[in-house]
Parts: C-alpha cells; sequence; structure tokens
C-alpha cells in the first residue's frame, strides 16, 4: 500500500507509479547514477541511466544497499535535474513510438 494514502496497488511498480504521479517522489538512487550506463557498483553496463536505476531497483538489492551506504558519489544536485530532464525525453521518445515505460529498450551492453 502507499505509505501516503494507503491505496493499494497489485505490483510495486504500480505504487511507485503512483507516488512519482501523486506525489512527485522520485528514486533516490537517481543521485548517484550518472548517464554513463555503467552501474556504479558492480559496473555491469547498461543501455541507458534509465536501466541502470532499474537495475538497482530490481535485480541488485546489493548494488542498491552499497549505493544507499555510501559507497558511491553523490552528483550535484544540477546535475542530477539535469540527467532527469534527459530521461523524461527519452519515455517521450519512446511514448511517441508506441512503447511503454522501457520496453523496447535492451537491458544490458556487453562489457567494454
Amino acid at each position: 500500500p502507499c505509505p501516503e494514502c494507503a491505496q493499494v496497488f497489485s505490483t510495486k511498480d504500480g505504487m511507485w507509479a503512483h507516488m512519482y504521479r501523486v506525489y512527485e517522489r522520485r528514486s533516490w538512487a537517481r543521485a548517484y547514477v550518472d548517464d554513463s550506463g555503467v552501474c556504479p557498483v558492480c559496473k555491469a553496463c547498461f543501455w541507458t541511466r534509465m536501466r541502470v536505476l532499474q537495475h538497482l531497483r530490481k535485480s541488485s538489492p546489493k548494488c542498491a544497499n552499497m549505493v544507499a551506504y555510501g559507497c558511491c558519489e553523490r552528483l550535484p544536485p544540477a546535475r542530477v535535474l539535469e540527467l532527469d530532464a534527459k530521461d523524461a525525453a527519452m519515455m517521450r521518445i519512446a511514448k511517441k513510438a508506441g512503447l511503454s515505460g522501457l520496453e523496447g529498450l535492451p537491458m544490458q551492453r556487453a562489457q567494454a
């Protein structure tokens, strides 16, 4: 359930979408992930910053915990806002192409 209004959702993603839409809450991890496409902990390579954030949120609690407990440097707030704007523009382009969310974007790229 939503911690603010107690509305119940069938998935965690549904609750987070509600939190973003209604309360403008965003992931804390945004402040630690740049646009290199590389997880700051395990150094896995992804195609986009949004995929790195998805990795932290869904696939790797170990990486998320390491970020949360300070293993990574926090980005300047102005840089986070700039990256958020780029992500939003990418999502608008995906929606115009008939895609929703991150579907259609490959998850991981080969490591260099």
